[in-house]
């Protein structure tokens, strides 16, 4: 088997995790084959926003065939 890692970041102004899913969902909706995910780097946007922004950045495994 080969896999291929792609890094997505995913917004959410609710929490980490809703950022993460953000993220696994449209690489789910995108992709075939996804296979795990890995969370690389967690932040906060302040600036330009009304509310804080909930940053997630992650590193998505797709089987390629």
């Amino acid at each position: 088997m080969v896999y291929k890692k792609v890094n997505l970041t995913g917004s959410s102004t609710e929490s980490w995790e809703d950022a993460a899913m953000e993220a696994v969902d449209r690489a789910e909706a995108t992709l075939e084959n996804v296979k795990w995910v890995e969370v690389q780097n967690k932040g906060i946007e302040l600036a330009s926003t009304d509310e804080p922004e909930y940053q997630t950045e992650v590193e998505i495994a797709f089987e390629v065939e």
